[in-house]
């Protein structure tokens, strides 16, 4: 899936940093109480055509099917009894926008819709990550998610609501395309744990993004803004969720990592918010050109059985940016190539998040 060009990067990251970023170490155990997953979950990338990028809590296989230019189902035939369902969607190798139909589940399966557009708003074949859940009970750390009308302030009820200390979130329509969402849960302070946005496409193409996210006494406040395809701000309807600890399929006892790359200009660093599952696993960030990135999440490549892993990425700003996946492969250790570019389709440098999970 990736090139000798991202393969030789990793090699010559390690040989600069002496061996600092070790092989993978076992996984520290992180499964709630109870037996089985913590969640009904799954992840696909659309790429795939063997089943090997692919992950279903059931056991089953997860496919795409095409539905027209642009148009996608994401079918995972063992998750037909999920109700309240969370979707994440990144976009893999272009600077358009992979964004959430919705989701019907039918008598064998369910099924999402993706529709993909180009950078000028038009429907678009493109290749896309995509992760499912409804967690069955609390995992690990924090898991909160949420399903954002478009234009309305208040409490966050009804289908597409979860949060793992048993409480509801509120949203503030703060002005036109700009929304604040308060997710309460244990007390943070700063930025911690990880935050991911999903358009969902009930209008004209466009798209979300993060405009940060901070923690307080009594849980966390993520702030989104929304774009129309000219730039301007945009009323949406959207899923935003938090992890803290964990990962975006509500599931403990995988290999997962996370990072906050909030330095869009450094060479190379390693991020100050991040997480690893496995003990001394770390992710370095490696700015190659502007808007082109590299992401290695040493010591989490997971076990070599696994189901070729998962990449979830989202752009960090109020400028209307897009970052998306270009590649990765999950060798020892890992490499993620991340390209960030402006509304207008052109290569710009971008903080980003982006989570890491091998099931």
């Amino acid at each position: 899936m990736a090139g000798k060009r991202m393969i030789g990067a990793v090699t010559a990251v390690l040989a600069v940093l002496g061996g600092a970023l070790a092989a993978p170490s076992p996984a520290i155990a992180q499964v709630p109480a109870g037996t089985g997953p913590a969640a009904i979950a799954g992840y696909a990338w659309s790429g795939d055509t063997n089943g090997y990028y692919t992950y279903d809590s059931t056991g089953r296989t997860a496919s795409i099917e095409g539905d027209g230019t642009g148009s996608y189902f994401a079918i995972f035939p063992g998750l037909q009894h999920i109700k309240g369902e969370h979707v994440d969607v990144s976009t893999y190798g272009s600077g358009g926008a992979c964004l959430q139909q919705g989701t019907q589940a039918l008598a064998t399966a369910l099924f999402i819709s993706v529709d993909c557009y180009s950078a000028g708003g038009a429907l678009a074949d493109s290749a896309f990550d995509v992760v499912v859940t409804q967690p069955t009970r609390a995992p690990g750390g924090v898991f909160d998610y949420d399903l954002v009308p478009s234009a309305r302030s208040g409490k966050l009820t009804g289908s597409g609501q979860y949060n793992s200390a048993g409480k509801t979130s509120s949203v503030e329509h703060l002005a036109a395309g700009r929304y604040q969402i308060t997710m309460p849960g244990p007390a943070a302070a700063g930025v911690t744990g990880t935050a991911a946005v999903t358009g969902i496409d009930r209008g004209p193409a466009g798209g979300c993004e993060l405009a940060g996210w901070h923690g307080t006494r009594s849980g966390q406040v993520i702030d989104v803004d929304c774009f129309a395809v000219s730039g301007a701000r945009q009323n949406r309807t959207f899923g935003v969720s938090y992890v803290a600890k964990g990962n975006l399929l509500g599931i403990g006892g995988l290999t997962s990592a996370y990072a906050f790359a909030d330095r869009p200009a450094a060479i190379v660093y390693q991020p100050r918010t991040q997480y690893d599952s496995a003990r001394g696993a770390s992710v370095v960030i490696i700015r190659q050109s502007r808007g082109t990135y590299l992401v290695i999440p040493a010591g989490s490549a997971g076990p070599a059985s696994a189901n070729g892993g998962n990449v979830e990425v989202n752009a960090v700003g109020t400028a209307d940016s897009r970052c998306y996946v270009s590649s990765w492969t999950q060798a020892v250790p890992p490499g993620i190539s991340i390209g960030c570019v402006n509304s207008h389709g052109a290569k710009t440098d971008s903080s980003f998040t982006i989570e890491w999970t091998v099931a």
